[in-house]
């Protein structure tokens, strides 16, 4: 979903609550406005407990809040889409494509006040909201895609600001394992979702190439390559005593490079 399409949405909500909480004659402000999607997508594209939020305040029955709710909203956004004409919604009712030679063009959206967003809303449990977009909408977010391409999604959050993330980090001493792939691939995800996002990412593997333990490394495969075992009293007290000691020292004598 477009980001502004739930703005757009946040802000019809955010209407209707001030219409009820103004026909109630009380002093509160519109408490926030989340829509969330649902965990079944049979109950809709997004939901709203914005009628229990209200309901203690109006003294009413959340249901009841719900269906007077469901009627602003409604009334609101056809207001908006009346307001003007997008300049072409590209396919048409039945949702076919006239032709794919520009799909950017095909599927043009003009200003959000001529996209009517609600298919239908429909009261749930104890007061909840399921809202349904209209294919229009949908169409108006695959047309965004088309054309921004790789830049669809991206947002300034982050301009002018820097930040550095650390992952892996692996010890030097010891060899890698599943879990330091998975925190590459994390890492670097998150890195990636802040460039998008406009922040200035340095990645950083901070390689720990010094201190006691890896004198420890060091003498461990010196002692390996001179053919002492770990149980061998002549082994360094504090030596690393795994068998990849052994290969990295039998690399040394091969004059391979140790990696």
């Amino acid at each position: 979903m477009l980001t502004e399409h739930k703005n757009r949405l946040a802000a019809l909500f955010q209407a209707a609550a001030r219409q009820l909480i103004a026909q109630a004659g009380i002093e509160l402000a519109p408490p926030v406005v989340e829509l969330d999607r649902p965990k079944q997508a049979s109950h809709g594209d997004l939901a709203s407990n914005l009628a229990l939020q209200l309901a203690r305040a109006l003294k009413s029955n959340p249901r009841q809040v719900a269906e007077q709710l469901k009627a602003a909203v409604e009334a609101l956004d056809r207001a908006a889409a009346a307001a003007g004409p997008a300049s072409g919604a590209g396919a048409n009712e039945a949702g076919v494509v006239p032709g794919v030679a520009e799909p950017a063009a095909v599927y043009q959206v003009g200003p959000a006040e001529g996209l009517r967003l609600i298919e239908s809303l429909e009261i749930a449990g104890p007061g909840f909201i399921n809202l349904r977009l209209t294919a229009q909408a949908k169409r108006a977010v695959i047309g965004q895609v088309l054309r921004e391409g790789e830049r669809f999604g991206r947002g300034q959050r982050g301009a002018g600001r820097q930040v550095m993330i650390e992952f892996v980090s692996a010890n030097p001493t010891g060899p890698l394992h599943v879990g330091h792939g998975r925190q590459g691939a994390l890492g670097d995800a998150l890195a990636a979702l802040l460039d998008a996002d406009g922040w200035r990412v340095t990645r950083e593997f901070y390689y720990n190439d010094a201190g006691a333990q890896i004198e420890n490394l060091a003498r461990s495969v010196q002692a390996r390559a001179r053919g002492l075992t770990p149980d061998d009293p002549s082994f360094p007290a504090d030596g690393y005593r795994g068998e990849y000691i052994a290969d990295i020292a039998a690399d040394y004598l091969a004059r391979k490079t140790v990696s």
